[in-house]
């Protein structure tokens, strides 16, 4: 199922990605984060540009006034946790607020502070 973020953002898993489903909510672009492995312990530095890039990605379409879904297997772990971090560059949220927000949005989140501790995203705000 869909989850609406904030205007134009959504997040949602792989069977989410129909046309027609996409056309009747007005989803014109899908960010596919399916191949993004987030894997600090052994492939730390493919992992931080993976994550930029995605991030900045997200940027690039919202700026294009595109309407996104953000998406990855299950919706539950890697397309949540870009969005968080997207806020946090958009929106000037810690990523603590950004996480809440997201996983209110979308309750099945699964939170990964570990990534964003190795990332260095957080700050006092866990």
């Amino acid at each position: 199922m869909i989850s609406r973020i904030i205007d134009r953002i959504y997040i949602g898993d792989e069977a989410d990605v129909d046309v027609r489903n996409l056309d009747r909510i007005g989803i014109n672009t899908a960010l596919d984060l399916r191949h993004l492995n987030i894997d600090l312990d052994h492939n730390r530095e493919s992992s931080v540009i993976g994550v930029r890039t995605s991030v900045e990605r997200l940027e690039t379409y919202y700026r294009k006034n595109r309407t996104i879904l953000v998406h990855c297997h299950a919706g539950i772990d890697r397309a949540p946790f870009i969005v968080a971090l997207w806020l946090c560059t958009h929106d000037n949220f810690t990523f603590g607020e950004a996480y809440a927000f997201v996983k209110g949005k979308r309750p099945q989140t699964i939170e990964h502070w570990e990534w964003a501790e190795a990332l260095g995203v957080i700050h006092d705000d866990m």
